[in-house]
């Protein structure tokens, strides 16, 4: 399951299908002796969206793109864009 994949479940609010995958990995881990990298950073992201649904509610809500916001960044830009931070 690819990252993109993951992150389209989390937003339809399929947690199950998320941890039915988790198990399926563990599963293959177990019986292997040594798992492949791709399967651990498979696990790594699953279990990131299943212990930490509200950020990733709201990430979900943040990169929806809409007209409104678009216009409010063309406008933030004409004004130099986000001002620096200043270390006092």
């Amino acid at each position: 399951m690819k990252n993109e994949e993951i992150k389209k479940l989390a937003k339809a609010g399929e947690m199950s299908k998320l941890r039915r995958r988790l198990k399926e990995i563990e599963n293959l881990v177990v019986a292997s002796d040594k798992p492949e990298q791709r399967l651990r950073n498979e696990a790594i992201m699953i279990m990131g969206v299943l212990t930490n649904p509200i950020s990733n509610a709201a990430a979900a809500m943040g990169s929806i793109k809409s007209e409104r916001k678009a216009a409010s960044s063309r406008e933030n830009g004409r004004k130099g864009g986000r001002p620096r931070n200043v270390k006092a």
